[in-house]
Formats: structure tokens, sequence, C-alpha cells
């Protein structure tokens, strides 16, 4: 049982440590992404 919490934990830690790594990189790279999903769109269109 200690172990399965154990396990848990390491992984919500990761979990969060990998969701603000990417929010991070999101904010870094917002604008670019931005600009392309813009240009994705208008192809469709």
């Amino acid at each position: 049982k200690w172990l399965k919490f154990n396990a848990l934990k390491t992984l919500t830690n990761s979990y969060f440590t990998s969701n603000f790594v990417w929010l991070w990189a999101y904010r870094k790279n917002m604008k670019v992404f931005f600009k392309k999903v813009l240009s994705y769109l208008v192809n469709i269109r």
C-alpha cells in the first residue's frame, strides 16, 4: 500500500512538473504558435 502511494506521488509530481514545463514553453512560444494556428485556419478556408 505504501509503495503504491509512493508511486502515485512520484507520478503526480512528474505530471505536474511536465505540465509546468509545457506551460512555460507554451507561454514562451505562444505568439509563434498562434500565428501558425491562424495561418492553418486561413489555409483551410
